[in-house]
């Protein structure tokens, strides 16, 4: 008696969430069926029309920051309004505060890109705050993470798109719309960075200090074992939902090498747990009638982010002053302070450089814990010594192109 109760409680366990979900995802896609119809009306397309068109979601909660990740974005959503009438972006932002206006009004004034608004819709959201540093200040990648998956869940609620791209690397989305959808949806992404690589690793194995490893981990064994543990499950986590696209695109050779060694990555003590779990996954795959053979990325492929190049050909190379000029939001991974460190070792070096070598930041800030970043930038260029004062630091969040080529 006690097996058959033991067998028919595991089974109610394993059917019971699936069967839910797949009530609950039913009733998801005839919701937005509506939400689609009543958006394309609003955009100004002939109901008669509305079934020729595309949806193509950019997952984007930081569209108005105004950084180099936005220009790709925003090039991506022009191109597509270019190229085809019927397809129309869905921009998921967490930008609500600033509107569709002043957004489409900004993304002009900075990179100078022309949009249409009637091919291009905002879902604005509530919860960005989870995938803030700030939210998290321990198990920061966990916590972003599983913050981007509720944040994708609330995007999907409001509207499902025909086709979904990430913009701002957060691949634990992948599976949430892969689920959300029933697999009908296809699942892209275009990666600037990855959230954790085999570098990250190292430098915990080696117990290195940096801004991602402090030093109160970094000088304990015990703390830099645990960390290990933590980024060896992180890192097979986050290969795992890489594989759950269709296509990935990288900005460069150097996060291509790093995305494909991603998928390509094992680990034989979670492989194994990984083999239990993926029974029930493709159970539910079965119930849920989701397509198990959609296609997964074998390869990243490199599209080199956009630069505009055009005004600076004709820029006079005669009479130009000494400056090193950084352009990047002034967020931890850009590691700003390894830039002064390096300025203070050459005027170290080579003190003859002291007196005509000046260095510039420019950079948005997000948010307060990147004005506090921009202080404590300017604390440590005098900490390091006066040899690389004055330190000028441009962080308005949109300097455009012209304020931007009179730096240059």
């Amino acid at each position: 008696m006690s097996v058959w109760l033991s067998s028919l409680f595991l089974l109610l366990f394993t059917l019971a969430p699936t069967l839910l979900l797949r009530i609950y995802t039913t009733r998801l896609a005839e919701g937005n069926v509506r939400r689609r119809r009543a958006i394309l009306s609003a955009l100004g397309a002939p109901e008669s029309d509305q079934t020729r068109h595309t949806l193509v979601g950019f997952f984007h909660p930081y569209c108005n920051a105004g950084g180099g990740g936005e220009r790709v974005l925003w090039t991506a959503v022009a191109l597509l309004q270019r190229t085809d009438p019927h397809i129309v972006s869905v921009v998921y932002s967490g930008d609500g505060a600033a509107g569709k206006e002043e957004i489409i009004s900004k993304v002009k004034s900075r990179f100078n890109i022309s949009l249409d608004p009637t091919k291009l819709h905002f879902v604005f959201l509530q919860s960005r705050y989870l995938v803030e540093d700030a939210s998290w200040r321990h198990l920061t990648l966990l916590g972003q993470s599983l913050g981007s998956m509720y944040l994708v869940w609330e995007a999907l609620m409001q509207l499902m798109p025909d086709l979904y791209i990430d913009t701002m690397g957060y691949a634990f989305t992948f599976p949430v719309v892969r689920v959300l959808s029933a697999g009908r949806v296809p699942v892209g992404a275009y990666v600037h960075y990855p959230t954790i690589s085999t570098d990250m690793l190292a430098r915990v194995r080696a117990r290195r200090g940096n801004y991602a490893n402090a030093q109160r981990i970094s000088g304990s064994a015990v703390l830099s074992f645990a960390k290990l543990l933590y980024y060896r499950i992180f890192m097979y986590t986050y290969a795992c939902t890489l594989r759950c696209a269709s296509f990935l695109m990288v900005n460069s050779t150097w996060t291509k090498f790093h995305i494909n060694s991603l998928l390509a990555h094992r680990d034989a003590p979670l492989d194994a747990l990984s083999s239990i779990l993926h029974m029930f996954v493709l159970l539910y795959q079965h119930i849920l009638m989701l397509p198990t053979n959609y296609d997964r990325p074998g390869s990243a492929k490199i599209v080199y982010p956009p630069c505009e190049t055009q005004e600076l050909v004709d820029f006079p190379l005669e009479g130009r002053e000494k400056v090193i000029l950084s352009v990047a939001q002034f967020r931890p991974e850009k590691d700003h302070a390894a830039q002064l460190h390096t300025l203070a070792e050459l005027f170290k070096t080579h003190p003859e450089h002291r007196k005509d070598i000046r260095l510039v930041m420019v950079g948005g800030c997000r948010n307060a814990e990147d004005e506090a970043r921009v202080e404590g930038l300017r604390a440590l260029a005098k900490e390091l010594g006066a040899s690389l004062s004055p330190l000028d630091i441009d962080r308005r969040l949109l300097l455009n192109q012209r304020q931007l080529q009179r730096k240059l």
